[in-house]
């Protein structure tokens, strides 16, 4: 058994990286992170386990967003995003109980729903890549456009 640890020098790649990072926009950005944040939100919607439906007030109140302001540092501009499901009872729904642990959600209305419905998607590498594809779409068509593009 040889004691030799497999090294991957990865500085290249950060280097190429950090250079089509620099030519995105700020609105690029916010713009990508919106278009993940509706891939995720979608996946949610049609992929088991499926966000909870009884009368569907749960599903059509929700709302993705980037952050208002970038936060730069000497690698990359960061945007955040968020996704809220606005419905007074999403947390107890998504973690499946209380937060004091309470009330266990054991059955839900419709076939295919179920907790940890964004939880699950983030979990699969499937899944994050599809919104890292549309992510990079969103960025590869701002920097064609020549980065700077629209700030929002």
């Amino acid at each position: 058994m040889s004691d030799k640890a497999l090294s991957i020098d990865t500085s290249e790649v950060e280097k190429q990286m950090r250079k089509v990072l620099s030519q995105v926009s700020a609105g690029g950005s916010r713009r990508a992170i919106r278009q993940g944040l509706n891939t995720l939100r979608l996946q949610a919607r049609d992929i088991s386990p499926t966000v909870p439906h009884d009368k569907g007030i749960l599903r059509g109140d929700v709302k993705g967003d980037s952050s208002p302001e970038t936060i730069v540092n000497t690698m990359v501009t960061l945007v955040e995003g968020v996704l809220v499901y606005r419905a007074p009872y999403a947390a107890y729904q998504h973690e499946g109980m209380r937060r004091d642990g309470s009330h266990v959600v054991v059955h839900h209305s419709e076939p295919g729903s179920g907790t940890k419905f964004l939880e699950a998607k983030l979990a699969r590498a499937d899944l994050r890549l599809d919104i890292l594809r549309v992510m990079g779409e969103v960025i590869k068509k701002d920097v064609a456009a020549g980065g700077g593009g629209e700030s929002e």
